[in-house]
């Protein structure tokens, strides 16, 4: 535990009740993305799900720091600190398996491993934002380290989403695809400010309360697109090499 930080003092009751509303949707918004990316790669529902998890975790553990504190006046760093230590991980995983289901639904067959591809990339990152963490404990760089990390997987999920709605033909969804990754942009510059007012915390959460729900509302409009098995549906040629799914 940590001693009061001025930059909290601003936290209300209501401000930690409401972040747990975009923890909330951004859960079912990748439970559903989870179980859709699971048709394609069945062996990998165990590692979809730990994906969703981590990424959850992490949510639930920030809205949990910030209640306790307005509860309790009571600093649990470390719950803070587990935000983007758990969102990171989640998001490689989940972005791995993004990029194979999409692979799987364009040629039939994955090409890739994406358990394997995302433990190459999960392990020196973590081993790096530790070492960071230890050498400077006093600094900020492991956070930035693993922020920076949580959002190109995040925009490289949502960018490989868009490429499989632009070639179903589901031009909507893609621009909503768009439109959440612009607001994870927004949110991941003003993660990098430490301290705030009232009015920007409340700014931040409302921000993030439509990114996670345009890409929750994303996913579950390409829900009906998404084949029911590993094979790709029949269908003619659609845009970039992948097969129009509307039949």
């Amino acid at each position: 535990m940590q001693p009061r930080d001025h930059c909290m003092e601003d936290y209300s009751l209501g401000l930690a009740l409401f972040d747990s509303l975009p923890v909330l949707v951004s859960a079912f918004g990748l439970c559903l993305l989870a179980s859709l990316l699971a048709r394609a790669l069945p062996r990998s529902r165990t590692l979809l799900l730990i994906g969703v998890a981590l990424v959850v975790a992490g949510g639930l553990s920030k809205a949990a720091w910030k209640l306790i504190w307005v509860l309790a006046q009571v600093n649990i760093a470390v719950l803070d600190s587990l935000l983007f230590i758990c969102m990171a991980p989640g998001m490689i995983l989940l972005a791995w398996h993004t990029a194979a289901a999409g692979s799987r639904w364009r040629s039939g067959a994955a090409a890739m491993d994406p358990g394997r591809n995302s433990l190459l990339l999960i392990v020196p990152l973590l081993a790096a934002a530790a070492y960071l963490a230890m050498s400077q404990p006093e600094g900020r760089a492991w956070f930035f380290l693993l922020l920076g990390s949580a959002a190109l997987a995040n925009i490289v999920m949502s960018i490989l989403l868009i490429r499989l709605s632009w070639g179903w033909h589901q031009r909507l969804t893609a621009a909503v695809f768009l439109v959440s990754i612009l607001l994870i942009l927004s949110l991941s510059g003003l993660a990098r400010i430490s301290a705030g007012s009232a009015t920007l915390q409340w700014f931040a959460e409302v921000l993030n309360l439509f990114a996670t729900g345009s890409f929750a509302l994303a996913v579950w409009r390409l829900r009906p697109f998404v084949p029911a098995s590993t094979a790709a549906a029949p269908g003619s040629a659609a845009p970039a090499g992948l097969v129009d799914l509307r039949t």
